[in-house]
């Protein structure tokens, strides 16, 4: 099962700038996807949920590739064995297929150690992926205003967004909006005292 957005686990630091991973060759989500969901059902759990901000804006539509390349890739797959809850993540990619990806192998490795008769070190890492709580605060609403699925990773992101939508939105602009762009005002604030600027 997917869930968006990105359900972020709180204490696991974010990736400022992600980077192309050579060694994946640029899985395809799709093949990713696929392999991630085959890996999980191998390891039995009781439930799982992947969790990724979407490519899709909210009308249904792709990005553009633009906009698609300032949202945050990172991926984090929530599971719970044995009644326990626990949480993998990987955003150290510049895309969803590779973090996947790299999920995929994680999972498998753990697996391996089962598999080559060490089941107790797996116990024993599994017991340092208890779940915490993800990453939700007042600024929700905030990322909403700004078009942004989430906290983004870096300031860079936050006024990028902000310019885009002051263009669009402002009242002096045809079909632009007081209440809109005072919405936008209001959001921009609150995200610099988010991110101390």
């Amino acid at each position: 099962m997917e869930e968006f957005p990105l359900r972020w686990p709180l204490g696991y630091p974010v990736t400022e700038n992600p980077e192309p991973n050579y060694n994946f060759n640029q899985w395809t989500l799709a093949a990713a996807r696929k392999e991630l969901l085959t890996e999980l059902n191998r390891l039995k759990p009781e439930s799982f949920v992947i969790t990724r901000n979407n490519d899709k804006r909210k009308d249904g539509l792709t990005y553009s590739a633009d906009n698609l390349n300032k949202i945050p890739k990172g991926v984090a797959v929530y599971f719970t064995i044995e009644g326990e809850q626990k949480v993998l993540c990987c955003d150290m990619w510049d895309n969803w297929g590779d973090n996947m990806r790299a999920l995929t192998l994680t999972i498998n490795a753990l697996r391996g150690l089962e598999r080559w008769g060490c089941s107790n070190i797996m116990k024993g890492a599994f017991s340092g992926l208890k779940e915490l709580p993800y990453q939700t605060d007042a600024g929700d609403k905030v990322w909403q205003v700004l078009h942004l699925s989430a906290k983004p990773a870096s300031w860079a992101v936050v006024e990028g967004a902000y310019k885009s939508l002051a263009k669009q939105y402002h009242p002096d602009i045809p079909g632009g909006s007081s209440d809109k762009f005072s919405e936008l005002q209001e959001a921009f604030q609150k995200a610099k005292q988010i991110f101390g600027v």
